[in-house]
Order: structure tokens, then C-alpha cells, then sequence
């Protein structure tokens, strides 16, 4: 019994293995692209080569092997170490990042939708496997970390509103999973250099991606809530403490959550400390950090 009440952690390993072995079929060789390769890579065993060899055309000197080529050519110098850190050549641990994610970051979903799709997948089986092992006598409630992060790299200035889930299973055991939002906020190198600054300097977002960092979040929460969960703890980072330290926007976001036992559940909002001190040391005002204090206590609730 205690095992049907246990968290599956690899709820999407299945899938994960399907959206992984249908790229590595199309792509062939990821040195040349030739079909039917099947010499795996002995690091982090997930990208394939051939034996092939061949000439320039211009000197007709010998070049190296297609995995060779795919190290310089393609980068999988650096790639090759996200994979082995994140999937270790098997299912990736969701407690700190996912196949589609690792995919992105390696350049190989060039569509935003593709990847959007397969990330609302992982959103939707994760709900669901939550759903059987929460007690729902205790209101299926969870807590979930915001940050606003530049998380996929590779000199890209896209920052997206990432989001880690919370719960606890029937068996008391407690889980963290990450990218369970994961939403573009804005791109481009003027809002990330605003965000973090050259100089190392609190950063902030302008006021249009703050209004697009709460409509998505109000969408989470109502996600969220339709699924039958009730948020119990928003904790949140930088590029969020300036954009939620307002009643209108807690309200906003507070008013959709769930209820239990017909009982409005309130949502207590906690700065993340690291960001809050990093914050600090970098010249937020006084003022500032004297107006968070209350949500530390406990006291400042949608």
C-alpha cells in the first residue's frame, strides 16, 4: 500500500525516452548527419556517430572522425557535460532539470512551441501523478520558488519565469520539482543587462514585463487550482521582489487560488533569502528591505 502512495519521481521517463530517441533517429550522425549511426558517445551517452572520414575539398587532407568534428564544429565540448550532469545517459532527475530542457540548451529544438509542448506534457503528467499520491482530505496543498532566470544559456538573453513545485506524498516523503513553469518573460540584451547589470548591481524588470510576469503567474495559480491544488507558500527571487511587494498584485493572484473545506486558503509570500541578502550587499534601499520584513514572520498573506 505505501508504495502505490509513493511520488513516481520519473513520472515523464517514458516520454522523455520517446522525444530523445525520435531526435537521435532524425539527426543521424550529430558529426556528419549520416543515417544508422550507432557509435554512442562514452561520456554522456546520448549523441551518435558514424566511422566516417573523408577529404576537404580544398586540401584533401585527412579530417578527423564525426564525433571530432561534432566536438569543435557543433559544440558538444560544452553540451556534453550539461547532459552527463543532468541525465547521467538515462532519465533526467526532475529535481533539477529535464531531457526537453537539456535539449533547448544543446540547440536542438529550434521551435518555441515544440519546446512549450513538450514542456505542458511534463506539466500535465506531473499534476496528475501529485493528484494520486496527495491526500486530498489535506486540500492537495503545495508551495512553489519563482525566479526570473536567463536558464538555458549559451549566450542567449531570454529570461523566463521558472518555477519550482513542492509537496508532499502520502508517505511523507517531500518533493521538489523544477520547470514546472518555465515562460519566456522577455529576450534580448537590453532587458537582461536590466536585470543583471555589467556592474553587478541589483537589477530590476522593466514595468511591461512585470505586467507579463503576473498575467502568466495568475495563469499558474488558476492552473493550479483547477487541478485541485491549493498554494500554500510562494517563495520568490530576484527580478520578482519589486514586481510582487504590492496589495494589487496579491490580490490579483491571491483571489484565483483554491479553497478547503470552504475555506479561502490565504497564500504567504516569502522573499528568498539568498537574493534578498545578495540584494542587499549590492545597495537595495532600507526602506525596501524594512517594507519585506513582516512576510519573513509570517504575516504579510494574499
Amino acid at each position: 500500500m505505501a508504495e502505490k502512495q509513493k511520488f513516481n519521481r520519473f513520472f515523464f521517463a517514458e516520454q522523455e525516452k520517446e522525444i530523445l530517441a525520435n531526435y537521435q533517429e532524425s539527426r543521424g550522425c550529430f558529426g556528419c548527419g549520416k543515417p544508422g549511426a550507432t557509435q554512442k558517445c562514452s561520456q554522456c551517452g546520448v549523441v551518435f556517430y558514424c566511422n566516417r572520414k573523408w577529404n576537404s575539398d580544398d586540401d584533401q587532407t585527412r579530417h578527423p572522425h564525426s564525433q571530432k568534428v561534432d566536438w569543435k564544429k557543433h559544440n558538444h565540448k560544452e553540451t556534453c557535460n550539461n547532459w552527463i550532469v543532468n541525465t547521467a545517459g538515462g532519465p533526467s532527475d526532475p529535481e533539477s532539470s529535464c531531457i526537453p530542457v537539456c535539449m533547448k540548451a544543446s540547440g536542438w529544438i529550434e521551435e518555441p512551441q515544440d519546446f512549450m509542448d513538450m514542456m505542458a506534457m511534463r506539466q500535465y503528467l506531473l499534476f496528475n501523478e501529485a493528484k494520486r499520491v496527495m491526500r486530498p482530505t489535506q486540500g492537495r496543498r503545495l508551495s512553489f520558488t519563482l525566479a526570473v532566470v536567463n536558464l538555458l544559456g549559451n549566450g542567449w538573453k531570454v529570461l523566463r519565469l521558472n518555477a519550482f513545485v513542492e509537496f508532499e506524498d502520502m508517505t511523507g516523503q517531500c518533493h521538489t520539482i523544477n520547470h514546472v513553469l518555465l515562460e519566456c518573460v522577455v529576450e534580448g540584451e537590453e532587458a537582461y543587462n536590466m536585470l543583471y547589470p555589467p556592474d553587478g548591481s541589483s537589477g530590476d524588470l522593466s514595468d511591461k514585463s512585470k505586467e507579463r510576469v503576473i498575467t502568466k503567474l495568475v495563469f499558474f495559480v488558476e492552473t493550479l487550482q483547477m487541478q485541485g491544488f491549493c498554494v500554500e507558500k510562494m517563495t520568490y527571487g530576484r527580478g520578482l521582489m519589486r514586481t510582487l511587494d504590492n496589495d494589487q498584485t496579491r490580490h490579483r493572484i491571491g483571489k484565483v487560488n483554491g479553497e478547503f473545506n470552504g475555506e479561502k486558503q490565504k497564500i504567504h509570500w516569502i522573499p528568498d533569502m539568498m537574493y534578498l541578502m545578495k540584494d542587499t550587499q549590492m545597495g537595495m534601499s532600507k526602506a525596501f528591505i524594512s517594507s519585506l520584513t513582516p512576510m519573513f514572520q509570517g504575516s504579510n498573506s494574499a
